[in-house]
């Protein structure tokens, strides 16, 4: 899991990233990102109920998500806000591998990696 310095808190900061930050989309995930006014690299993964009816499978997507940004990006000390949001129930279904491709090819395209 991610630590908890590491998360996005607050719906003003949320609201701040949307409003001020640019957006990269694929076809199950868009990423939200601007540079953080901190020292760290915070994220925050946004299911909505629609994508998936139980909370059990958008926890599952959630923990997942995390745990790429935890063991992948944390350790390139980026200084940026991360917001993921999902829009398919699908990527749950992607193997681990798969994944990090997909969260790879979208911090590449916007040109944070």
């Amino acid at each position: 899991m991610l630590a908890k310095l590491n998360r996005i808190h607050g719906r003003n900061v949320f609201k701040r990233i949307l409003r001020s930050g640019k957006t990269v989309r694929s076809d199950q995930v868009s990423l939200n990102y601007s540079p953080t006014r901190g020292k760290n690299l915070k994220a925050a993964v946004v299911i909505s109920r629609k994508v998936a009816k139980s909370a059990v499978k958008r926890n599952r997507i959630r923990r997942r998500i995390y745990e790429v940004v935890r063991k992948n990006y944390l350790p390139l000390d980026l200084k940026h806000n991360l917001i993921f949001m999902v829009y398919s129930e699908d990527i749950n279904l992607l193997s681990h591998d798969e994944l990090v491709d997909r969260l790879d090819g979208l911090m590449k395209k916007a040109g944070l990696m």
